[in-house]
């Protein structure tokens, strides 16, 4: 994330960890937003139909010859890369930004898969809802 600070008088920046978290002016602190690491990527703005472009594609390749042991293989990964791009041109994700969302989408379906057995709910073809 970029930011601009206009410094009017003598301010002093306190780095920790390479992020800036306080600006001191006249004897008081003022918390900033923390920036994250220097040249960094901002993180991905996600959407339902970013999500479902994403496991479509997950889906297209869920079979012997793109799946490694553990998962996908690297190859896929950037192949799956470049198709989510071409299907998703206003946005530019990186690889690691779509296996951090399908990793995040796994948790999410865990989690509810969990939920769903401990409550006895089922699901509804008529309304989509649990």
């Amino acid at each position: 994330m970029i930011c601009i600070l206009v410094l009017l008088f003598l301010f002093s920046v306190v780095y920790v960890n390479s992020c800036v978290v306080y600006v001191h002016a006249c004897m008081s602190y003022h918390v900033l937003t923390s920036l994250g690491s220097i040249g960094s990527k901002p993180r991905a703005q996600w959407n339902m139909g970013l999500q479902k472009s994403l496991v479509d594609i997950l889906h297209e390749h869920n079979n012997d010859y793109h799946r490694a042991q553990n998962g996908w293989s690297g190859d896929t990964w950037n192949l799956m890369t470049k198709i989510f791009k071409d299907r998703n041109k206003h946005v530019n994700f990186t690889k690691s930004q779509l296996q951090d969302q399908e990793k995040e989408l796994k948790r999410q379906y865990c989690m509810l898969k969990e939920a769903r057995k401990q409550s006895g709910a089922g699901w509804c073809e008529k309304s989509c809802r649990i």
